[in-house]
């Protein structure tokens, strides 16, 4: 469904995705083709962590991206997000 150079961590049983932004592809099953899916840098959100500025794609953004994949883990993930931004509205 996707081409993506990624590396993916594990931290204390969360795993953790690190991509390339700029490259990303989606397979559009409509099209038959490869589309460009880069990163949104406008609206990622900066975290510090270890000393590091560390960009963090914004979260309707990433619920984009994982309609677009459509894969079962995918739909979970929305759900989390979606509880998450809830729960931060509050």
């Amino acid at each position: 469904n996707w081409k993506v150079f990624l590396i993916t961590l594990n931290y204390e049983g969360q795993e953790i995705d690190l991509g390339g932004a700029y490259q990303t592809q989606i397979f559009d099953p409509s099209k038959q083709q490869w589309v460009d899916s880069p990163a949104n840098f406008d609206k990622v959100h900066r975290v510090e962590l270890a000393g590091l500025s560390i960009p963090v794609v914004d979260a309707e953004d990433l619920i984009r991206y994982k309609e677009k994949l459509n894969r079962p883990m995918d739909t979970t993930d929305i759900e989390v997000v979606r509880a998450w931004m809830k729960r931060e509205l509050n």
